[in-house]
């Protein structure tokens, strides 16, 4: 008998969005954190959103291969430019937070779930982008990683 045991998205992003709001210098580096790709209105930069940008799931295994997105959006500086050092700072913070979180050796302790087991959580390098909001840019950095759900 074949078992199919689904990974909801909303518990991968549950897990990230808990790990960037309970950090407190994370929070202390932006207004808000949003679940999803869009921010919600009235929002005031430095912002954050993260969103699943595809769950492919192995047939076999039924391992999900996820990645996540978190953007980190900054005010330009007076002079238009991009605000690279408090662009940088978030980012750092953000790969520090997730990078290898699945361990339980990382310096905040692995990532846990009720329902879900992670397993090889790589963060990449922000990249450092125009956002499509007149004077702000965006920190784009992206969370790969494998998701199974927990059999009971």
């Amino acid at each position: 008998m074949i078992h199919f045991h689904p990974v909801n998205t909303d518990d991968i992003l549950s897990v990230i969005f808990a790990r960037l709001n309970t950090d407190t210098i994370f929070k202390g580096l932006v207004n808000s954190i949003d679940k999803g790709p869009k921010r919600v209105a009235g929002f005031k930069n430095p912002s954050c959103t993260i969103h699943v940008l595809s769950a492919p799931r192995d047939g076999e295994t039924d391992t999900v291969r996820a990645t996540a997105t978190v953007n980190v959006y900054v005010d330009d500086t007076e002079a238009g430019r991009a605000n690279t050092v408090l662009l940088g700072r978030c980012s750092e913070r953000v790969q520090y937070l997730l990078h290898r979180a699945d361990l339980k050796l990382h310096p905040e302790g692995a990532i846990s779930h009720p329902r879900l087991l992670f397993g090889d959580m790589l963060t990449s390098d922000a990249l450092i982008l125009r956002s499509q909001i007149e004077g702000e840019h965006v920190a784009s950095l992206n969370i790969s990683m494998t998701v199974k759900r927990r059999r009971n």
